[in-house]
């Protein structure tokens, strides 16, 4: 399988839920912190201290997300408007 990552070969790193100790892949944990502080408006040091992170490590997680997304909306928007640009070229043609 070219091209393809498994979770068996992801990043993991040890949570405490529930007091058992589980390992997680980091994509999942990068996930639930960015939801924790996007969707739920929890602190950074809160989410900190559950994940067993740093601060540092929450708020870089969420900066990386936040890029990830305006970049994916700048893409939207261009492309939207060279639409929009070839859409208004064809009917003047008619």
């Amino acid at each position: 399988m070219h091209g393809v990552s498994t979770l068996k070969n992801a990043p993991t790193a040890d949570v405490y839920t529930l007091e058992l100790k589980e390992k997680i892949p980091m994509d999942a944990i990068k996930l639930n912190v960015i939801n924790e502080v996007k969707i739920k408006g929890r602190l950074l040091s809160d989410v900190a201290k559950d994940y067993g992170l740093t601060t540092k490590s929450v708020y870089q997680i969420v900066q990386q997300n936040e890029q990830k997304s305006n970049k994916s909306r700048l893409a939207m928007v261009q492309q939207t408007k060279s639409l929009g640009l070839r859409l208004k070229q064809l009917l003047t043609r008619h």
